[in-house]
């Protein structure tokens, strides 16, 4: 009775035999690191993952720099676009705009630094990238349709 392996990889040391020089070795190792090479890039040429498209790059930038002020034109220049064209691509791809996609991601961000901490509003603004703490109410509420304390109040175990 053959045992088959718990993995698909052949080590080769099945074959290895004591009468093998050292160059043979050396070529065979490398010959295992080619295989082992090939294989990894044959996996990586067909993965289903479609390349990224111009909107994931702007959300990818936004959710790393949403704390800091940030210029969309800055963007568009990094991207090598118009300022328009890079905002009308954007919209047609997600349905929101540039600004809209900011602010969804700092109000998320918000939402979990009011339920997780202590944090006064001031500093959650701060954190998150807004400007003050009542331009942050008004958006907070524009898009939960209520504020950040009574959001607090209601949600969080801390309170």
């Amino acid at each position: 009775m053959q045992i088959q392996p718990k993995y698909p990889f052949d080590s080769g040391f099945e074959r290895f035999s004591p009468q093998r020089n050292e160059i043979t070795l050396k070529a065979e190792f490398v010959n295992l690191l080619m295989k082992m090479y090939d294989k990894k890039g044959y996996f990586v040429t067909q993965s289903n993952n479609p390349p990224p498209t111009l909107s994931n790059q702007v959300i990818k930038y936004l959710a790393e720099y949403y704390r800091e002020k940030i210029y969309i034109s800055d963007i568009a220049r990094a991207l090598n676009i118009s300022y328009r064209t890079l905002s009308r691509k954007f919209k047609e791809e997600t349905g929101i705009t540039i600004s809209d996609k900011l602010t969804q991601i700092r109000i998320t961000a918000a939402k979990k630094l009011l339920l997780e901490s202590n944090m006064l509003l001031y500093d959650i603004a701060t954190q998150t990238g807004f400007e003050n703490e009542y331009y942050f109410s008004n958006a907070f509420k524009k898009a939960e349709g209520i504020s950040p304390s009574f959001y607090r109040k209601q949600k969080s175990p801390l309170y």
